[in-house]
């Protein structure tokens, strides 16, 4: 046990010492990445505009997107049809898309109440929702909040109205064959719509207003907001690429295929959330029509290797990752094979503004990174 002790001390004063380090390049950075110890960029503007245009919009309108679907599931339900199938899939789809323009925020009230997984966990646990599907207990809003987060949200929602195989005449088969089925789909959407209304009220000025605490937070400390935003940035442009698209193309199974662990892949939406999760990352950037991050880089005269913009960089980087992934004209499950290359290159642009976020953006404005993956980028 002795010897055991002696390597770990090494380990863990090299680790101290890491830690310190850290802390004093955060202290040292304080003033912004142009190396003149100036930083008098107005934060509370970008925390403003970016709090009041973009997050705050955003919760409305999956607010009001989600109370569209819970109404489509519950005419569905009294009156299983093609027609309100369709619509009710159209509503899901408005829904989810609302939903991956607010993605990337992972802060405040999201993470206090714990509701993110609650909202979108996937891939979902179809064995837990057959369980559910057979359960003698009243199915509504409470059962569905006690249940685990892989058991709601849209992904069981996309479970229960979407079969790739069999089509929408055997989602209305199996709705017609179980009571239980109908009322957990009503009881998904009545909850997700409760959640997004605990998201909207949290931030909204008139009810708890975590809007003013947001922008009240302006330093650049770790638990400021824009260190924390600017994680939230990293944090999801690295899901994109490692999970959203890598897992799929076989990045984390030595080259295997995996088409099934596509994110949506039942409702062949996979594309279109990546496209809303690249546009809803370059929109807190860019911080809409006013202040964002590159006003902020070119504020402080942040380069990229000495002779070029580092604003312009990234920029120009959002719009390859977003070309390279509209120019897959296939279904992902589908372009997998079929336009591999496409999806590959789709790949490696998202891979190249992980780093250009994470390393050249952090290190520019002296924000520290919170989080750490295992794949070197």
């Amino acid at each position: 046990m002795k010897a055991q002790r002696n390597n770990i001390q090494p380990k863990f004063n090299v680790y101290l010492l890491t830690i310190l380090l850290l802390i004093l390049f955060g202290s040292c950075s304080e003033d912004g990445g142009d190396g003149n110890g100036n930083d008098d960029f107005d934060r509370v503007a970008l925390l403003n505009n970016i709090g009041k245009n973009i997050i705050l919009p955003n919760y409305q309108s999956f607010y009001q997107e989600t109370s569209n679907l819970k109404d489509a599931a519950m005419d569905f339900a009294a009156n299983p049809s093609a027609q309100l199938l369709t619509g009710l899939q159209t509503n899901w789809k408005a829904a989810t898309l609302a939903w991956k323009n607010a993605e990337v925020i992972d802060l405040g009230p999201i993470d206090q109440l714990a509701l993110k997984t609650s909202i979108d966990n996937w891939p979902t646990n179809t064995i837990a929702i057959g369980e559910a599907l057979t359960t003698t207990k009243t199915i509504d809003n409470a059962y569905i909040t006690s249940l685990g987060s892989s058991s709601k949200g849209l992904p069981a929602i996309e479970y229960l109205i979407f079969d790739p195989e069999g089509g929408n005449q055997t989602v209305l088969d199996a709705m017609a064959t179980s009571t239980n089925r109908l009322d957990y789909l009503v009881a998904l959407c009545e909850n997700l719509h409760s959640l997004a209304k605990q998201l909207f009220e949290a931030w909204d000025p008139a009810s708890d207003n975590y809007l003013n605490t947001f922008m009240q937070a302006d330093g650049k400390d770790i638990g400021s907001s824009i260190n924390m935003l600017a994680n939230n940035v990293i944090f999801l442009a690295e899901i994109v690429k490692n999970e959203k698209i890598g897992v799929p193309l076989g990045k984390k199974s030595l080259g295997e295929l995996l088409p099934k662990n596509a994110e949506a892949w039942r409702s062949q939406s996979s594309l279109s959330f990546i496209l809303e999760n690249l546009k809803a990352l370059k929109s807190i950037y860019k911080g809409a029509d006013g202040e964002g991050f590159d006003d902020y880089l070119n504020h402080i005269n942040a380069r990229y290797l000495q002779d070029e913009s580092l604003s312009q960089v990234i920029d120009t980087q959002f719009d390859s990752a977003i070309e390279a992934t509209e120019a897959i004209s296939l279904p992902l499950t589908d372009a997998l094979t079929q336009e591999k290359d496409k999806v590959e290159l789709a790949f490696e642009k998202a891979q190249q503004l992980v780093i250009l976020l994470k390393t050249d953006m952090m290190s520019s404005l002296g924000l520290l990174v919170t989080f750490s993956d295992n794949d070197g980028d």
